[in-house]
């Protein structure tokens, strides 16, 4: 392609882009406060204004729109909208959409430029001609929902301006119901009121501390019955409630729908523990094993209550609201379905001999297997299963939180509740599961000490007599500079101790160099012969297996280089007082303890 024919196809697409459309920028608005005040007269015309405050990022906002204002709202005045920095301001076109909502027009071309702007506009609506003023007793009581808000409102407030009667207004006596309050209504104690007398009228301000979103809220109050006349004919009082033509049908199902829910998952999560128990307890009498229940109940007794208390936890949450009792409950159901570790017959081994082996045979050999099952997250399938079940559940959660946060803080508190099921009762608690695990970990570490120049390890294997195959593999770990007195370090598997399962074996010919320097530091016991003596140490920390073998190591090559400086010196002192030559005596050096070596069985 030539020179101008490369500048014309740049040419073409430059004006392209020019002349395309910009796409739709971005533009977020948070509204910061809604300050409103309702002028009412006698008759029951109210004069409503609104000071929102609006916060604007990214593009300028061309336009805006308030939903849930009331029905009959007729804008009148001057509307503007004021800049917070520098005063700026600009007219507003309020106009009253199909849907009832107000939508605001701004008379600059470009709208609102980002920053915070206060929009002052007012409307005219009659509130007792809706059906809001009506009698109360001895009272005149006034409702008045207001606008609802799509990012909710930190802190609301209203003012109502009234003419002054014999009794100044207040705050209803009575509270709402549950039923109310699932609908919008909020009680009396969730507001804050002050009372402000004047020339002839009282003037009361409402503020709630929280609303959330879309929430509208009904603002209730009690007059004097000389301060609004309520003697014309009302409307049907449909507007003190939240609007919701359908409210009468869903009520029902809305309070069924918790038992339907908790039932379902009660039964759902009964059924998984008692497909569990058979599994697990199946799995334990084949390794004659018994895998114990951290509650301790007949095994369809605590089946039965898991899913009673997951259901009560549901219903505790969503129907009485309840979240801590609904929290405690759920983890009270898990418990039911927790696992802790088990018991298993334990026999005298005969004799046999320990020989050297290879790699392959001591790492590679047959490991013990189960049938595979979904509830066993140490297997491939449960750890399909596990995976299957969280992610869908995570994405519920967030799903819930961006709708409904109630509703996403409780999926979020029930999700954990199906893990004891995955994660307790697995192979990894029985015997077979424990010695494969170790035998893992033995092949870790065998890596880390094949690295080290100071010592070799090899592993060897215990075969019984008759037996070509070893029951017992271990690490035999051979210092580079021989120890005096050490006969062997030995690293296996210890299966008395559940949660530590490796363990160091060391083994000194009594009255040793060895013996007497490593006798300072653990505690030796008989051995296999009358002038062997074992130590067993089981290290605090797994991952220190190196680093403890490391010092021991370290620890018996400086007794023994001691011991050697220490016999070259005698023999010199012996030379020199013969010859009468005079020779400085060194001092001892001090040997570090090993960090970890501390704990012994």
């Amino acid at each position: 392609m030539s020179h101008s024919a490369r500048l014309l196809s740049f040419l073409v697409l430059l004006g392209t882009l020019l002349t395309v459309a910009p796409a739709r920028a971005w533009v977020e608005t948070t509204l910061v406060s809604d300050g409103v005040s309702l002028d009412i007269d006698r008759a029951g015309r109210a004069v409503v204004s609104h000071e929102l405050v609006l916060r604007v990022k990214g593009s300028p906002l061309e336009n805006y729109h308030l939903e849930g204002v009331d029905q009959d709202a007729e804008p009148e005045g001057e509307a503007q909208a004021i800049q917070s920095s520098g005063g700026k301001s600009i007219g507003l076109l309020v106009t009253r959409g199909d849907d009832g909502a107000l939508r605001f027009g701004f008379e600059s071309e470009r709208g609102l430029h980002p920053g915070t702007w206060t929009l002052r506009f007012r409307y005219r609506s009659d509130l007792r001609g809706r059906g809001l003023i009506r009698a109360r007793g001895s009272w005149v009581e006034l409702g008045w929902v207001g606008p609802r808000f799509p990012s909710g409102l930190d802190a609301a407030k209203v003012t109502f301006r009234m003419p002054a009667g014999v009794t100044a207004p207040r705050l209803p006596e009575i509270d709402t119901d549950a039923d109310s309050m699932a609908y919008g209504e909020a009680p009396a104690a969730s507001f804050l009121s002050t009372l402000r007398h004047g020339a002839g009228s009282d003037e009361l301000e409402l503020v709630r501390s929280h609303v959330a979103r879309g929430e509208p809220v009904l603002w209730r109050l009690w007059a004097s019955p000389s301060a609004l006349d309520v003697s014309a004919p009302q409307a049907a009082a449909s507007d003190m409630t939240v609007p919701s033509p359908t409210l009468p049908s869903k009520s029902a199902p809305r309070r069924a729908l918790p038992l339907l829910l908790g039932s379902a998952l009660g039964m759902l999560y009964a059924l998984l523990m008692l497909l569990k128990h058979q599994k697990a307890s199946r799995d334990a009498v084949g390794e004659r094993a018994v895998l114990r229940a951290l509650v301790p109940l007949a095994p369809l007794l605590r089946v039965a209550l898991g899913g009673v208390l997951l259901g009560g936890a549901v219903v505790l949450a969503l129907r009485f609201e309840q979240p801590t009792l609904g929290a405690l409950t759920g983890a009270l159901a898990a418990l039911c379905g927790t696992y802790v570790q088990g018991r298993h017959e334990r026999t005298l081994r005969g004799p046999g001999r320990w020989l050297p082996i290879s790699l392959e045979e001591a790492f590679s050999g047959p490991r013990a297997t189960t049938a595979s099952c979904w509830l066993d997250a140490s297997q491939g399938r449960g750890k399909l299963a596990l995976s299957l079940t969280l992610v869908p559940l995570a994405v519920l959660v967030a799903v819930l939180f961006r709708r409904e946060p109630y509703l996403g803080v409780l999926a979020a508190l029930l999700l954990p509740l199906c893990l004891p099921v995955f994660l307790t009762g697995t192979r990894r608690q029985l015997p077979s599961g424990r010695r494969d695990a170790a035998r893992r970990r033995l092949e870790r570490v065998q890596r880390h000490l094949v690295r080290r120049t100071e010592f070799r390890c090899s592993p060897v294997g215990r075969f019984p007599e008759g037996r070509t195959a070893s029951d017992e593999v271990r690490l035999r770990i051979v210092p580079r500079d021989p120890i005096a007195g050490l006969l062997s370090l030995e690293l296996g598997c210890d299966e008395e101790v559940t949660d530590v399962p490796l363990a160091l074996v060391l083994r000194a010919r009594e009255g040793s160099p060895a013996h007497q320097v490593f006798a300072t530091h653990v505690s030796f016991t008989r051995g296999r012969s009358s002038e062997e003596r074992v130590a067993i140490i089981h290290p605090r920390l797994q991952g220190r297996i190196v680093s403890l073998v490391t010092e021991l190591v370290a620890l018996g090559q400086a007794a023994t280089r001691q011991q050697a400086s220490e016999r070259a010196t005698s023999g010199a002192s012996k030379v020199a007082r013969s010859s009468g030559i005079r020779l400085a005596t060194p001092k001892l050096g001090i040997v570090k303890e090993p960090a970890n070596a501390t704990r012994l069985a």
